[in-house]
């Protein structure tokens, strides 16, 4: 059966229709990758915050959409290369880790010209979820001040009335 042409002559109905979207989705990465983090996470001694951050993107990342999953990649490998360059290094124990310094996280990525809005207010969003991660998996209370980093996120990301 002939299916009728358009006024320009297309198909009603593609013929790849699904087919796209799979083709995309065979292009990602395995979802036990870390991509950019593997390397610096690769021997995450238990106990440590190489290991927590491989523990939240094992123990739950990998099972998000695949959009979802790819923002908290890139926000966990970013959290990953500022404490490996500035502290408290990831072979530090997640007790050492303080409100501040995940605010300062924020703060860096500011100094490292990533700006975008959006992402800025996602990564306080990650943050708090790793901070919750945390209270769960390593017995920290960071999860209390979620809100607070999401408030400092969205605060960097404000117009400032210092014009």
């Amino acid at each position: 059966m002939a299916h009728a042409r358009d006024i320009y002559g297309r198909r009603p109905v593609s013929r790849s229709r699904g087919k796209t979207q799979q083709r995309i989705m065979d292009l990602q990465h395995d979802p036990a990758q870390l991509p950019g983090g593997d390397e610096l996470l690769r021997d995450a001694v238990p106990g440590t915050l190489a290991a927590s951050i491989r523990g939240l993107h094992q123990g739950w990342v990998v099972d998000q959409v695949v959009t979802s999953r790819r923002a908290y990649e890139r926000s966990l490998v970013l959290l990953a290369r500022d404490f490996a360059e500035n502290g408290p290094g990831l072979d530090a124990p997640p007790a050492t880790l303080s409100a501040e310094r995940l605010e300062a996280h924020l703060h860096w990525r500011v100094a490292m010209g990533l700006t975008h809005p959006a992402e800025l207010q996602r990564a306080g969003v990650h943050l708090g979820r790793f901070a919750e991660w945390l209270d769960g998996s390593a017995g920290t209370a960071l999860g209390q001040y979620k809100d607070r980093l999401r408030a400092s996120a969205a605060a960097l990301v404000a117009p400032s009335d210092t014009a």
